[in-house]
């Protein structure tokens, strides 16, 4: 009996710990271009996805504009559309807020889009 309760106990954790927090997207049947750029064809050079953890940060924010300011560079595009972020607590986070009674305050900001340049 107690073995099945420490198993449902690991499970209920293990479900509770892969929660997404937030999520912000936009779509539509056209690009979502935030900037509002001139009309004109361009190429998508690249479709990216790249995270970042934040750990004791109580204002709730983060840096998106690094983020995507170094995947400009990278790829040398002229802007980017569909981005989508998503925060998300992994099962590390939940453990590590665990630990410290939610003191860590860890959480995982992913930031994906698509990186494109005009012709």
């Amino acid at each position: 009996m107690r073995s099945l309760q420490l198993i449902a106990g690991l499970l209920g954790v293990l479900v509770l710990g892969g929660c997404t927090v937030a999520k912000l997207s936009g779509s539509g049947p056209r690009p979502l271009l935030l900037n509002n750029p001139a009309d004109g064809k361009f190429e998508i050079v690249r479709h990216f996805v790249v995270d970042r953890g934040s750990t004791f940060d109580f204002t709730n924010t983060a840096e998106i504009d690094a983020l995507v300011a170094s995947v400009i560079q990278e790829t040398k595009a002229d802007a980017v559309v569909n981005l989508r972020i998503t925060v998300k607590q992994e099962v590390s986070d939940f453990f590590l807020n665990l630990i410290t009674c939610g003191l860590a305050n860890s959480r995982t900001w992913y930031v994906e889009g698509d990186a494109i340049r005009y012709n």
